[in-house]
């Protein structure tokens, strides 16, 4: 009996001599962590989540908001918004009208596909990150359309739609968990989900690249669109449609406006003036757009009602771009039916800065520089 309570506590003193031997490397090597810089071929921190375009922006916004003594205006939305306006040029036209000392500092943080209902997650955390003075959130048909995303096997939709149910992010909104608080706190951890990303490197583009690279692509998140994909002066041919429009088509033709998309936006409306305001812009579309509808204008009209009742009783603005600002623009300014081109993009931004401009001397919003 004797000789086995020896070795127990033998056996413990080596179990606790090694917990304490892991725990002071452990501490070590955070501390060195903390000291160095990491390679410029090395990703940005990892939060752990599988939506990689969502944490390239999040460093993306985090190293601009650093360099720049914080961030005035955000715009968010899909690849819609993040082709289609300028943040710089958007601060150049505001500061032209308002007669500003300078420019606001605003960022362009486009997600590519994401659905509305994860939308509202994401300002509210870049909201209580930021406190930006201004969210401008651009929206389109397509971002109600859920469970259409979900039906599809493209592994982003998946990503996005798991985000709000990602340890950090649930921190960030008062969850107290364990890997939550390792993300926030730990370079270690950190660097030890970055390292997983690597090691799962599988060619998908932009998700894997480093941040120096992402950064000399863009540092305001805004992503130029040469040219045009597609001739949008030709309707769309429904027995021999173009690769594009048979991906809308197919899409869109089932269109639905999703409840869980809807709680999304009206989330997103209870943010405004908690410190920050919100605009919500329809982003425009080519006029043959409405084509990709089984019902035409009549379905479009859907999402567009939806977004307007929400917003009622409200003090949030939703700006109609569709059909007078959209139809103003030529077939050379669009790169297919729904993305504008760099040629789109320069008018859209000076048109939206200068309604925010007129909106802010009018006093139904707040200005976004002192004046």
């Amino acid at each position: 009996m004797a000789t086995l309570q020896v070795n127990w506590r033998q056996s413990w003193r080596l179990i606790t001599g090694v917990i304490i031997s892991l725990m002071v490397i452990g501490v070590m090597i955070e501390g060195v962590l903390h000291a160095a810089s990491l390679p410029d071929d090395f990703p940005p921190p990892s939060i752990g989540t599988n939506y990689q375009r969502f944490e390239v922006q999040l460093a993306r916004l985090d190293h601009f908001a650093e360099t720049h003594n914080g961030v005035d205006c955000i715009f968010i939305g899909s690849s819609l918004v993040e082709k289609g306006i300028d943040p710089v040029y958007f601060g150049e036209v505001y500061q032209a009208e308002t007669g500003s000392t300078s420019a606001p500092n605003c960022f362009n943080f486009g997600l590519g596909s994401i659905s509305t209902s994860t939308l509202g997650v994401v300002v509210d955390l870049l909201i209580k990150m930021y406190e930006p003075d201004l969210f401008v959130i651009g929206t389109q048909a397509r971002a109600y359309n859920e469970p259409q995303m979900l039906n599809r096997t493209y592994y982003v939709y998946a990503a996005e739609h798991t985000l709000p149910d990602n340890a950090w992010l649930r921190y960030q909104r008062g969850d107290a968990n364990v890997t939550g608080w390792l993300i926030e706190h730990s370079e270690l951890y950190q660097t030890i989900l970055t390292t997983r990303l690597l090691l799962q490197r599988d060619g998908r583009g932009y998700a894997f690249e480093s941040l120096a690279q992402e950064l000399d692509s863009t540092t305001t998140g805004h992503v130029k669109l040469s040219g045009s994909l597609l001739d949008v002066s030709q309707p769309i041919n429904y027995d021999d449609p173009h690769t594009e429009d048979e991906r809308l088509m197919d899409f869109l033709q089932t269109y639905i406006v999703a409840d869980n998309d809807l709680k999304g936006l009206q989330g997103v409306v209870e943010l405004h003036n908690q410190p920050t305001q919100i605009l919500i812009v329809e982003m425009p579309v080519h006029h043959t757009y409405t084509g990709y509808f089984l019902e035409g204008e009549d379905r479009y009209d859907w999402f567009v009602d939806a977004v307007t009742q929400t917003v009622a009783g409200s003090d949030v603005m939703f700006w109609r771009t569709v059909p007078d600002f959209a139809n103003s623009l030529p077939d050379s300014a669009w790169y297919d039916r729904y993305h504008m081109n760099s040629q789109g993009a320069v008018t859209f931004t000076a048109w939206l800065a200068e309604r925010v401009a007129t909106s802010v001397a009018n006093g139904n919003l707040n200005p976004l520089v002192d004046s």
